[in-house]
């Protein structure tokens, strides 16, 4: 069995054997594709990764989680007004060039205030 987030893995068997463990795995397997069909990704966050705020008096916040590589997709809900202006202007965004394999830069404006917080979520 893999780990709390993970698909289980396929079940060991001999060829030409059946059983119901292989029946219950392609059962999941089934399901879960048929969700993620329908959007249903089922796109899990840990609750420790899941805020960030953006850093004061700098231009730029790393960002890391080991989910994330060079091809992830992440996006960013604003949870205070500060956040929420700060893509409403237009200067938060990520380069291709600062996404690595467990961290990532954000890059937004340069000022003071301190409540600029966002959740993320990483595809892929």
């Amino acid at each position: 069995m893999s780990g709390k987030n993970q698909f289980p893995s396929v079940p060991d068997r001999t060829p030409g054997d059946d059983g119901p463990a292989l029946a219950r795995w392609i059962s999941l397997a089934a399901r879960a594709i048929n969700s993620a069909m329908r959007g249903q990704v089922n796109a899990v966050h840990r609750a420790a990764d899941a805020d960030f705020t953006l850093a004061d008096n700098a231009d730029s916040t790393v960002l890391v989680d080991e989910r994330l590589g060079y091809y992830s997709w992440v996006g960013f809900m604003p949870m205070t007004a500060n956040a929420a202006a700060e893509i409403g202007a237009g200067t938060l965004y990520v380069e291709a060039s600062d996404m690595k394999a467990g961290q990532l830069t954000v890059r937004h404006a340069n000022n003071s205030q301190t409540d600029r917080t966002f959740r993320a979520v990483i595809i892929g």
